[in-house]
Order: C-alpha cells, then sequence, then structure tokens
C-alpha cells in the first residue's frame, strides 16, 4: 500500500447555535449541553484537522488550521485543503473515523458548499482494505468500542503515548487561542494511529509512521491559513 493517509479532526461547538437549541435536561451554556452538542455533526465547527500522509516510505505532517471566532472563514479553508489533500491518496486511516470524523466532514463540506473529489467510505462491515479505510477502532474493538479508545491501543501495542490532555480540552485551548498546544494534542493522536496502522498492516514495508518524533513539528507542511 501506498499513498495512505492518516487524519484526526478536532471540533468545538458552533457557538452560533449555543443559545438557541434547546434540552429539556440541560441549561443553555451549561458542560452539559456543550457535551451533549459534541456527538452531534451538525452542532460542531471544524477548528483543525491533523493528518500524516505517507508516500513511498516517507511520513509527513500536515496542519490544517480551521474556524477561529465569528466571522471566520477558517473553517471552509480547511474543508477545500483537506479535501485536495485527500484527493492524492488511495488508502485513508482513522479511529472513529467512520462515525465521527467522516461524517462531520462531510457535513460541513455541505454546508460551505465544499466540493468533495472523493468519497471516503464509512461502511463498518466491509473489508478495510477494499472499502480504503481503516478505522482502527473498528479493526481492533469491533462493535465493542466502550473502553475502546486510542490509548488503550497505544499500551496493547506497545507504543508511547505521551498526551495528557483530553478531549474535553478542546474547547478550552481553542478559547484561550492555545493553538499550538491544541495541535500537540492533535498531532499525539495522529502519531499514535499511523504508528498503530504500521505495526497491524505494514507486512514489513515501512511507512515512516513508526520514526515519528513523539513532539509535533513546529511547521507542518501545509497550513490553510
Amino acid at each position: 500500500m501506498d499513498r495512505i493517509l492518516v487524519f484526526d479532526i478536532e471540533t468545538v461547538p458552533n457557538p452560533e447555535l449555543v443559545e438557541a437549541l434547546s434540552h429539556p435536561s440541560h441549561e443553555t451554556g451549561s458542560e452539559e449541553q456543550a457535551k451533549w452538542m459534541a456527538t452531534h455533526a451538525p452542532f460542531l465547527k471544524v477548528v483543525l484537522i491533523g493528518c500524516l500522509s505517507s508516500r513511498d516510505g516517507k511520513a509527513t505532517s500536515h496542519r490544517i488550521e480551521g474556524y477561529r471566532g465569528e466571522d471566520d472563514d477558517g473553517e471552509a479553508k480547511a474543508l477545500e485543503a483537506f479535501w485536495k489533500l485527500a484527493a492524492e491518496h488511495e488508502f485513508f486511516v482513522t479511529f472513529s473515523g467512520m462515525h465521527f470524523d467522516v461524517p462531520i466532514l462531510a457535513f460541513r463540506s455541505r454546508v460551505h458548499r465544499v466540493k468533495m473529489p472523493i468519497r471516503i467510505s464509512t461502511y463498518p462491515y466491509g473489508d478495510p482494505e477494499k472499502e480504503k479505510h481503516f478505522d482502527l477502532q473498528r479493526v481492533a474493538f469491533g462493535e465493542h468500542t466502550k473502553g475502546g479508545n486510542l490509548g488503550n491501543l497505544a499500551v496493547a501495542l506497545g507504543i508511547k503515548d505521551t498526551e495528557t490532555g483530553s478531549g474535553a480540552d478542546v474547547r478550552h485551548w481553542v478559547r484561550k487561542g492555545e493553538w499550538d498546544r491544541l495541535w500537540q494534542y492533535n498531532y499525539n493522536d495522529i502519531r499514535l494511529t499511523a504508528a498503530a496502522f504500521e505495526i497491524l498492516f505494514a507486512e514489513g514495508s515501512p511507512l515512516g509512521f513508526l520514526d515519528l518524533s513523539v513532539k509535533a513539528p513546529s511547521r507542518a507542511l501545509r497550513k490553510a491559513r
């Protein structure tokens, strides 16, 4: 396999909807409302798309920055940059991408009228090589995904995980403008996913993912700003 793209997105609740949405048990602006919104694609904005590309055994990183605040068109530009990059690849690798990353990218692209030149499969029951999408959460844990997080998969495969943050921290980093901290968190996830993929599927052909530094590169290959 060649032309492999590993990707992971970071999102925040759409601030334009916080006041408009209602839930019988969640107060407007509460932590509970934020957690509820975080699980539904129509209520989110994409703030970062981190990617690792493997071509000819060499890995490169892509930091694609998205939404940054009101009246900002960064999300649309990030989506355009992602699909342009994705179209240059044949195989895709995610962790939980079938029910989170890909549906959100597709939904937000339709909202912004961003063209999607390729289709990334979200069919969970097919052969991942034929579908050309390896969702490692499905590969490793099947339908029993409770407790099947990326950190646990890394432990099982002996991959060093250096991250101390969590997805719950993302909106706080965004609110504080801590974009490099967000990138380090995202990079750690795509690094773990890429390394796990190489261990499970490379079949003796180096992809370059196992040689990646645990520290996020300060300058990624492509930025959409």
